[in-house]
């Protein structure tokens, strides 16, 4: 197990991008779309805190862990959507924090179909910190002792264009590039950040009067990094219970369920299986979210998003 876990971890580390390179897996994303798309901000209406953690490959020392905490609403009629992103990733011995500001703002295209433009702007914290390393052979030279923190600029763009019964969107992360360097006297360790583009589109299905099915799929590029596509399909029953799967193409499956406990609080939680190599060294991963919502005021516009 211990010769496994430091293969993964190498692998992580490889990249040495790792966290500036890498998008978090978090299952649920579909149900906080801001997440992936500044445009998306606001589109709850309301008041929307939504907090949630992430522990991936249990039984791997090192394995990536997430906690995220996200506020969202709106001015000026709801056509104006602001939020708040912070984010904590650590892997091994790096580790990244990120706090962005969302802006959106939406423009009527149709009696019920809107579009609608988004930024986000933030800062990034990059940490490596060599003096938690693990080695068989004490002061072992082939890993570095020491502490490097960086703060770097944080960017993205989007665009969503929904109806009642459909969404389409489009975003970059990491709009503006930048350099790290985790070098130390007697090695040379450099990387960059790298855009990403993420691709989004879902369907509603009204199956019955209690039932929907909603289809989702994403799809991530990762310059110099292998592209990334998810299926989400779900059932919600009576705007309470929903349940389904979340399927990225030759890596994991999981298993997702949500409950809406009353007007204000809804929480999920999802299992990831994984279905390459990683599986043998793995018990899976667990994700847990917390949504609250102020009011039940009805937007001005329709939410398909899963959410």
């Amino acid at each position: 197990m211990v010769m496994r876990s430091a293969i993964l971890l190498l692998m992580l580390g490889l990249g040495l991008a790792g966290l500036s390179q890498q998008s978090t897996r978090i299952s649920q994303y579909a149900f906080n779309h801001m997440l992936l798309h500044p445009a998306a901000a606001g589109d709850q209406g309301d008041l929307s805190i939504f907090t949630g953690l992430k522990s991936l490959w249990n039984g791997v020392d090192g394995a990536p862990q997430t906690q995220f905490l996200t506020a969202q609403g709106t001015i000026k009629r709801k056509r104006i959507g602001w939020g708040v992103e912070i984010q904590n990733d650590q892997v091994a011995l790096l580790n990244q924090k990120k706090l962005i500001a969302n802006g959106s703002f939406r423009i009527r295209k149709g009696y019920t179909k809107w579009l609608a433009f988004g930024a986000g702007f933030g800062i990034k914290q990059h940490t490596f910190d060599g003096s938690k390393a693990v080695t068989q052979t004490p002061d072992d030279i082939a890993v570095s002792n020491f502490f490097v923190r960086q703060f770097k600029p944080a960017a993205n763009i989007s665009a969503i264009y929904f109806s009642d019964e459909f969404f389409a969107a489009i975003s970059v992360d990491n709009a503006i590039k930048y350099k790290l360097d985790y070098s130390d006297i007697d090695r040379l360790v450099v990387g960059s950040s790298t855009a990403r583009i993420n691709i989004s589109g879902g369907y509603n299905f009204k199956l019955s009067r209690d039932w929907v099915y909603k289809q989702m799929a994403l799809i991530k590029i990762e310059f110099r990094n292998p592209y990334q596509i998810d299926f989400t399909p779900q059932f919600e029953y009576k705007n309470v219970t929903q349940f389904g799967l979340s399927y990225r193409h030759k890596e994991s499956v999981s298993f997702i369920f949500q409950y809406q406990i009353n007007d204000q609080f809804r929480v999920g939680y999802a299992y990831d299986y994984q279905l390459n190599e990683i599986n043998v060294s793995t018990n899976g991963s667990h994700e847990l979210f917390l949504k609250f919502t102020k009011g039940r005021k009805k937007a001005i516009f329709s939410n398909p998003r899963f959410f």
